[in-house]
């Protein structure tokens, strides 16, 4: 099949969206299909190019500015309808429900060709949410798709119950993501070293200030570092917080770390730490478990579906008194290293992108046939 993969950021831009459709784009190459990504136009990018032998095409699509955004979606609408026709698509997929399912909307209704939608969380939990503009979109987009898919059980249940939505009954399900540990970097790290880590975009949903807060409470007692990989807008005002705990050396803010390296940063780890506030998937704990690190995360959203408290992982309470008290105990646990080493047998931990590459194709079929749930 010829497949048009739609997504809002690509490579070389860093991210969970750009490194799914990255590896979802490889696996169905390597199963004899021709995939092509379309994406935004980052500045310095070519319009047109290959990443990993997959064809990329780049449109200058996204909401801002505002100001030159109808002129900009007129022609984008224009040259997604044409780069469409020509590639000849038999469906089209998209990961991460933006302004990219509008144009991917226009191209099915043209060509009359089966569209999927797949949910991945910050699009279905605020997006959707934040306006009558984007929660009319969301109706009329997920109304139209053939297939509506969730990252999760539980972002699937949080999407049904929003009003907004409006996929088709026995047309809605799950494609998980996947997780892949190769290649990573070992990093340099002074032999003895011990260092609890976490990572992720540094916003509120995930948390980072109630880590901090927790590693003050346990610093006392505590001889590991505490490492915390990512970049975003919060990362200010989280080293002001380091700096009123009076954590000093107790804490690193490494900022952005490229894939691979924070691969081999976690795999040197004690411990990991996923303190979100919310998740509707949690790709880091099951990188986590698929190398064999213990793994800390707050009992919300999708994370209790992927950690077996106590034999795969351990919950906390996404409190500070709570991630103090789990962080300590795992910390304390002599089982902690089987615990670390069971994960690696985790449900989430031993899927990779042919499984998710196969489930699409389960879901792409179900499109084109009209019929149900596969």
């Amino acid at each position: 099949m010829r497949l048009a993969l739609f997504c809002n950021d690509y490579w070389p831009t860093i991210g969970g969206v750009q490194t799914a459709v990255r590896g979802l784009a490889q696996a169905l190459r390597r199963r004899g299909h021709e995939p092509l990504v379309l994406t935004c136009r980052p500045a310095g990018c070519d319009p047109a190019e290959e990443v990993d032998g997959v064809p990329v095409r780049r449109f200058q699509w996204s909401l801002h500015p505002r100001a030159t955004f109808p002129f900009r979606a007129w022609r984008a609408r224009r040259e997604v309808r044409e780069t469409v026709l020509d590639w000849r698509a038999d469906a089209l997929y998209v990961h991460f429900v933006t302004v990219t399912a509008l144009y991917a909307w226009d191209c099915a209704r043209t060509a009359r060709l089966p569209l999927l939608l797949s949910f991945r969380g910050n699009d279905i939990m605020g997006i959707a949410a934040r306006s009558v503009a984007t929660r009319q979109a969301c109706s009329v987009v997920s109304a139209a798709a053939d297939v509506n898919l969730f990252c999760s059980r539980w972002l699937e249940r949080f999407g049904q119950a929003s009003p907004w939505f409006r996929g088709r009954p026995g047309r809605v399900g799950v494609l998980a993501d996947a997780v892949v540990i190769e290649p990573r970097i070992a990093p340099a790290v002074a032999a003895g070293a011990s260092y609890v880590f976490a990572a992720g975009r540094m916003v509120r949903k995930k948390g980072f200030d109630v880590l901090l807060r927790a590693w003050a409470a346990l610093a006392p007692r505590v001889e590991a570092q505490l490492w915390i990989a990512g970049e975003g807008e919060e990362r200010v005002a989280l080293e002001r917080l380091a700096a009123d705990l009076e954590l000093g050396r107790r804490v690193r803010f490494l900022g952005p770390v490229p894939h691979p390296e924070m691969l081999g940063l976690l795999e040197r780890a004690t411990l990991c730490v996923v303190p979100s506030r919310e998740e509707p998937y949690g790709i880091l704990v099951v990188e986590a478990q698929a190398l064999g690190v213990p793994v800390v995360a707050t009992a919300v959203g999708n994370l209790p579906e992927l950690i077996d408290d106590g034999a795969t992982g351990y919950l906390a309470e996404p409190t500070v008194e709570g991630l103090m008290r789990t962080i300590g105990a795992a910390l304390e646990d002599p089982q902690r290293c089987a615990v670390g080493r069971a994960g690696q047998a985790a449900p989430g931990a031993q899927r990779d992108y042919q499984v998710m590459a196969a489930e699409l194709e389960g879901w792409i079929a179900v499109a084109r046939s009209g019929e149900r749930t596969p």
